[in-house]
């Protein structure tokens, strides 16, 4: 009987652990946030205040519990979370939210209220995340001291930037191409890195050239991708088609909203059969 509970035990905990990662859309109970990201603009002292409505399709009221956290981007784009306190660009220190804990039920809404009161001395962009996490129901067992939980969390990441001593840089600092022949392949990378202190989203494009003829043979956009202040960012693409035998450039074109474009390019060499 114990082993019987012990793998019921598991087998109810383990959906809980798996719901709970980065920005899960809580299918299960149907909540849903808008909006999904918040981009602030900010004054020194000066106040800024907004809403986050989180609603509800599920049979059962659902309590609702909002916390905020630390967190910083990988270079292949993906959320690392910080423990508190970690992040020197935190704007958690500024943010206050309420209510901090709320029931909503099916067909209903709850608005959030968040105020953020940046101090005088600010420069660049300051961010954070506003946590929205279930608080599930218990259910006794048979034996005291047993219970059953499950848990699910929203992640929405809220950026504040202040115009007034903004340093806007950044340069691409690596180009890297691969052809896979037998695939009629290219595999394109390149490296961006956020000289200045405010957030930056990338767009721009690879072009590939015939290095003697300066010719075009394929151009890759790419957009909106996230930069934070400091960090590196890896632009992936691929194309396909075919290649002839010879010598190749490949040049990422990267805006990233400063005054001029910033490029880095790469030779690479297609060897005949």
């Amino acid at each position: 009987m114990r082993f019987f509970r012990s793998l019921v035990f598991f087998l109810v905990i383990l959906p809980g652990i798996l719901l709970s990662g980065w920005l899960n859309p809580l299918n299960a109970l149907e909540l849903t946030v808008s909006p999904v990201r918040i981009e602030l603009r900010l004054l020194p002292e000066k106040p800024v205040e907004g809403t986050v409505l989180i609603s509800s399709r599920s049979d059962e009221e659902v309590k609702v519990r909002v916390s905020v956290g630390d967190w910083t981007l990988r270079p292949d784009g993906q959320v690392e979370f910080l423990p508190a306190g970690q992040q020197p660009r935190s704007l958690n220190r500024w943010i206050t939210v309420y209510p901090l804990e709320f029931t909503v039920g099916r067909g209903k809404g709850q608005h959030v209220r968040y105020r953020v009161k940046p101090p005088a001395e600010i420069t660049g962009t300051y961010w954070g995340m506003l946590f929205f996490t279930t608080v599930p129901p218990t259910a006794g067992g048979a034996e005291k001291g047993v219970s059953i939980s499950t848990a699910s969390r929203i992640a929405v990441p809220i950026y504040a930037t202040t115009e007034r001593g903004g340093a806007r840089d950044g340069r691409v600092t690596g180009v890297k191409a691969n052809w896979v022949g037998e695939k009629g392949l290219l595999k394109l990378g390149a490296t961006f890195a956020n000289l200045g202190n405010t957030l930056v989203r990338l767009k721009g494009r690879f072009e590939v050239k015939e290095a003697l003829r300066d010719k075009l043979v394929a151009k890759v956009d790419f957009e909106d991708l996230a930069v934070l202040p400091g960090g590196t960012r890896e632009i992936l693409a691929e194309w396909t088609g075919k290649l002839d035998p010879g010598i190749y450039v490949v040049v990422a074109l990267v805006d990233y909203g400063g005054r001029n474009l910033v490029a880095g390019q790469k030779t690479f060499k297609v060897a005949g059969k």
